[in-house]
Formats: C-alpha cells, structure tokens, sequence
C-alpha cells in the first residue's frame, strides 16, 4: 500500500493518527517485484527528464528509478513519510521532497516530462482533483503514469474494504473512468492492463492543443 493522501481537516475528523500504522506494515513486507512496470516504464523514456511522483510515500519507488533522472520531485502530504523519504533519498541531490496536497500541487503548468501514482490515486480523497493537478503540471508530450486499483474489479474492491477497515481512505476509480477522464483531457491512452488481482497499469501521453 501507498500513502493516503488526505486533507488535515479529512484526518482530523477521522481521527486517524498522522502516519498511519498500516502503511509503515506494508511497506516493511513489500517486495521491489511490484514496483517493476514502473521501472520498465521509466527506462523506456529518454534518460535525465523531470518526474513528479504523487503519492510518494516514503520513497521507495522513487529510489529504484532516480538515477534515471535530471530532477524527480516527491509530493506527501503525510509529514512523517515525507521525512522518511527525505532520509531514503539524502544521498541523491536530484530529488526535492515537497509537503503537498495532491489536489493543490505547488510547481507549474507544463513542468514535468513524467507524472505518475503508484497505489496513491485511490487514497486521495476526490481523486478527479489530483488528477487533473496531474494533468496540468505535464509538458504536451509527456506520460502520465497509474498504477492502481481498478474500482470494478471484485479483488480491488475486497482490498479497498480491507483498507477502510484499517481507517484508511479507499475509493479507486475504475479503468473506464480514467481512460473517459483523460480522453476528455486530450490525452491519447497508450496502454492499459489489470491483472487478476484487479491492479491497474495505465500509460497515457499528453497531446499538443
């Protein structure tokens, strides 16, 4: 599992504590083997780009692929996950780690050549927001990158339960939706997987207007 991007306000009403134990657990068991589409995915784009990882957590996607490029920008809004990845990462001076809601992303239109959530999307409360905090923050020709839960596959949603029982916030969009969401934003999709455990890979490339 990945960071639950919420709002302080959505936190505090919940009452859930500031990193939740649940995502320290998993991701002590995680194994890199998960995080391989993505790495596959980074290699395959030119070398020394400017990425932005939403959802970071507490870096360890971003350590298997920074050597990969010029700047790779890390946005948590979980403060303890945040300093967890700065710690991770101290070694590599390309990367800057930023306190941010994924809704309200402070770097500029047109700034990144990759853009990608791994298992964060669902965690975000409104997630249409973030993505479109997404959307604008990629160059024309840039990738955008999901790897997530599919909402309608019944594995996904058995997960998504699981995580709302942990206290968690778990809504994942489905497949359908996304392709629609960002086919209306001028994307063209360039790939799109679920495997049986209903874990989507979504690849999508941001047209010239």
């Amino acid at each position: 599992m990945r960071v639950a991007l919420i709002t302080n306000e959505f936190r505090k009403k919940q009452r859930m504590p500031k990193t939740p134990l649940a995502y320290r657990v998993a991701y002590k068991i995680s194994s890199r083997r998960i995080y391989r589409p993505l790495v596959k995915l980074v290699k395959s784009l030119e070398p020394q780009i400017v990425g932005v990882d939403i959802g970071s957590g507490c870096g360890l996607a971003a350590e298997l692929i920074v050597n990969f490029f010029d700047r790779l920008y890390l946005i948590d809004l979980d403060e303890g996950l945040a300093r967890d990845a700065k710690k991770r990462l101290r070694f590599h001076p390309n990367v800057e780690v930023i306190v941010a809601d994924a809704r309200s992303i402070p770097l500029p239109d047109a700034f990144a050549d990759l853009v990608y959530f791994f298992d964060s999307l669902h965690h975000i409360p409104r997630p249409e927001k973030a993505l479109f905090e997404a959307i604008r923050i990629l160059k024309p020709k840039g990738t955008l990158a999901i790897f997530d839960l599919d909402g309608r596959q019944l594995f996904a949603k058995f997960l998504s339960l699981l995580e709302r029982a942990f206290g968690l916030h778990s809504k994942p969009l489905s497949s359908q939706q996304l392709c629609s969401l960002l086919s209306e934003s001028n994307f063209s999709i360039l790939d799109v997987e679920v495997d049986l455990f209903g874990m989507l890979n979504l690849y999508a490339v941001k047209e010239e207007v």
